[in-house]
Formats: structure tokens, sequence, C-alpha cells
């Protein structure tokens, strides 16, 4: 009761628009932001006698369509926002952060690290290393340093979508936290998240060869550690971090 092209579909319809779609291909591969009524306009200027209707078909069967534009992020950082201009004045007044990259040996993997400092007394308070880190678990991680280290006037950092996403605004907010956001491309307005950064990456990063996270995480842990308790600091007269935090924690949290 079939057919014969039903049982033995005829292929005559799909070699003679051959020419056609590779044509097509070629054009979306060259002009991906071009649509299809573009593309029919030029496969005729080629020579091919050919419809719209047809072309459209053509272009969803093979997926040539038209990627989806991207949003682009309107930055919302400012001069007065840098780091030599409004400056920690106590503890616990300006926190930073940055997040540092680098991978694991063994698979290439890349993971990233986010950093947070204390600007005023340049105390590492955080230095969690993971493959992937979004806005959800930086607000897992900034709330455990505010109920360990109390809750900062403000914080400084760049305009990554880790630290613009609304819902970390929408938090930070309502902990009476002041964001401050450093122009795009002017990572010098955040100095310090930068210096300790670029140490991270020349006293630990660069001398490690990672085999896991695992490690990574407990390698750069004990970095943090060594950081605060045991190297000294040349803009704190050569006392270590935790020496200043204590200090300030010693003169009422000052």
């Amino acid at each position: 009761g079939l057919s014969r092209n039903a049982l033995e579909p005829s292929m005559v319809k799909t070699d003679k628009d051959k020419a056609l779609v590779e044509a097509l291909t070629q054009l979306a591969g060259k002009h991906p932001r071009l649509g299809y009524r573009m593309l029919h306009g030029m496969v005729r200027r080629q020579g091919f006698r050919v419809g719209r209707d047809q072309v459209y078909r053509l272009c969803r069967r093979h997926g040539l369509r038209v990627p989806r534009r991207v949003k682009r992020r309107r930055a919302i950082g400012k001069p007065a926002n840098a780091v030599h201009v409004l400056r920690a004045a106590a503890r616990n007044d300006v926190w930073t952060w940055d997040f540092v990259n680098d991978q694991t040996a063994n698979d290439g993997r890349p993971f990233r690290t986010l950093t947070v400092v204390d600007e005023f007394t340049r105390e590492p308070l955080l230095t969690f290393a993971a493959r992937r880190i979004n806005a959800r678990e930086v607000i897992r991680l900034v709330s455990g340093l505010f109920k360990e280290h109390g809750v900062p006037r403000h914080i400084r950092s760049d305009n990554g979508p880790e630290f613009v996403a609304k819902r970390l605004r929408e938090y930070l907010e309502a902990c009476d936290v002041k964001t401050l956001y450093i122009e795009p491309g002017s990572p010098w307005q955040n100095g310090i998240a930068e210096s300790f950064n670029g140490r991270l990456r020349d006293e630990c990063l660069d001398r490690e060869v990672f085999h896991s996270l695992r490690e990574a995480q407990v390698v750069i842990e004990d970095y943090r550690r060594f950081y605060r308790d045991h190297r000294p600091h040349s803009s704190l007269g050569y006392r270590t971090p935790g020496e200043v935090a204590a200090a300030c924690r010693g003169e009422g949290g000052a």
C-alpha cells in the first residue's frame, strides 16, 4: 500500500540543490550576519534561479541561521572609584576582589581563583579556587566573609560579569555595602587587588604544577596564610597583614 517514492525516496532533488546549498553555506560562513533574504539576493546574482521560500527552507534545513546578537553590557565604572582617589581609611572600610586564572597540568582544564583583600590592612581574606565561579557562588563566599570579618563599607572591583550581576548588587545593597566599580580597561584603578594577584602569580602559581584542582586549592590556601601571617609588607612598615589586622581589632575594630 506504499508508493514507490515513499519506499525508495528519490535523491534527484537533493542532488539538484547540492550546488545551491554549497553556495549558501559559503556565503553564510563568510557573512554570518546576513539573513536568508540577503542570501537569496546574492545567490540570484551568482546565476541561481531560485525562489526566496526555497532559500529559506534550505537555510533552516542546513542550520544556516543568523546567530542571535549578544547584548552589550553597559560599563558602570568611573574614575572616582579608583584606589588612589577613594582610599581605605580603616579596616573593613574598603575590600577589593578580583579573579586569577590558571589550569591543571594533567588535563589542561582551566580554573579560577577569587581573591578578596582588605585594602587598609592588606590582609587576604579569601583565595577560593574552582572550575567555575558565578554570581551565586560569589554571594555564598562573601556572606561567609561578612560573618567572619564583619561587613565592609565598600567593595572595589572591575566590571566583570560576576561582580555586576543584578543578584549580587541587590545582596550587597541589602547588606549596606557600597560598590566601587573602576573604569573598564583600567586595572591600575584597582591597584591593591592587582598587587596581591601579581604576587600570588609570581610567588605561587608560576612556581607550581597543579595536577588536580584539589591540589591547587590546598597550595593556594597555604600561600594565603603565608602572605597573611609571615610575609612582611613594605607598605605596612614591613609588618605582616595579619599583625596589622590584629592591631586594628585590638583598637576596637578601627
